[in-house]
């Protein structure tokens, strides 16, 4: 009987494992179609598969104070300082730039819920958690448009 309920236990999981990997899919293509429609540009031209300690960040929220704040304690706390955080406001993206490569490198190494992808709070909106998603870019804030 154990066992069953144990094989039934990991059914559940390999559900909600398969549920949680098609919603980041899901995210990670809203975030490459909101920034190439920002950015007028292909997707492959504006992210970086190498590190960068420049990211564009699409958060899915409004890009109030709130926003900023959240992804910057985040950003902050999960991988060190930056030295700018833009959002963009009426488009749910932003820019972010950390102080040093090796900040965004582990922030990306262990932040992450999913390649790309964390789930954070966002105190006071309707759906408390959000996921974020996080791309390496090679540019600065100054050349996107």
């Amino acid at each position: 009987m154990e066992e069953d309920k144990q094989g039934e236990e990991q059914q559940i999981s390999k559900r909600q494992k398969v549920k949680q990997d098609k919603k980041y899919k899901k995210k990670i293509a809203q975030s490459q179609g909101t920034i190439c429609r920002a950015e007028d540009k292909p997707f492959n031209e504006i992210i970086s598969q190498e590190p960068t300690k420049t990211m564009l960040v699409t958060h899915f929220g409004n890009g109030d104070e709130i926003d900023q704040n959240v992804i910057q304690d985040f950003c902050a706390e999960k991988g060190g300082p930056l030295l700018s955080l833009t959002i963009f406001p009426g488009i749910n993206y932003g820019h972010l730039e950390f102080e040093k490569l090796e900040d965004a490198k582990n922030m990306m190494d262990t932040a992450m819920d999913s390649p790309n992808c964390a789930n954070i709070e966002f105190p006071g909106s309707d759906n408390k958690e959000r996921t974020v998603v996080f791309f390496y870019t090679p540019f600065k804030c100054s050349q996107l448009k």
